[in-house]
Order: C-alpha cells, then structure tokens, then sequence
C-alpha cells in the first residue's frame, strides 16, 4: 500500500480585535499551535492589518477597493481554510 504524500493546509486564522491585548488572541494562537500540532501551517492575521472603511458602492465603483480589504482577499484566496477568533 503506498501512501501519497500531501502537501500541509494553510489556514487563515483571523482573530477579529484591534486591542493588542484582546482575550482573543489567547484562543487563536492555541487554535495556532494545535493546527501546526497537526501538520498545517497557520497565516496568523489581525483585524489592524486590513484597515479599510465601511462599505460604500459608490466609492468602490469610482476608486476601487481599498488596499486593506485586497490585501485581505488575497491572503483568503492563499489559504485552504479559514478560522475566525472573534470579540467577545
């Protein structure tokens, strides 16, 4: 029996608070550590790293996206899977 080799996930695991000492960074670096436990490899991402403003049609249709939110697009479409950590 032959066993195929894999290559590891890559998980997005976005924990979802801009204070640098949110309970939520606790549970995402476990949730980081376990997925790394088990062979796949963590994209460790803040809220702070994607600054954009709230949706506006309008200003999208004229400007385009805003950096933050292509940025953020981009590293989803990188990841095979995507965990949040949210606030409380």
């Amino acid at each position: 029996m032959t066993t195929a080799s894999r290559e590891p996930l890559l998980f997005l695991l976005f924990y979802a608070s801009l204070q640098s000492d949110s309970l939520n960074t606790r549970p995402a670096q476990l949730a980081a550590r376990t997925i790394e436990a088990h062979g796949s490899k963590v994209d460790l991402a803040s809220m702070r790293e994607f600054e954009a403003p709230s949706f506006d049609a309008n200003v999208e249709r004229d400007e385009g996206p805003p950096s933050g939110a292509e940025r953020f697009r981009q590293r989803l479409e990188d990841a095979d899977a995507f965990v949040i950590a949210s606030p409380e």
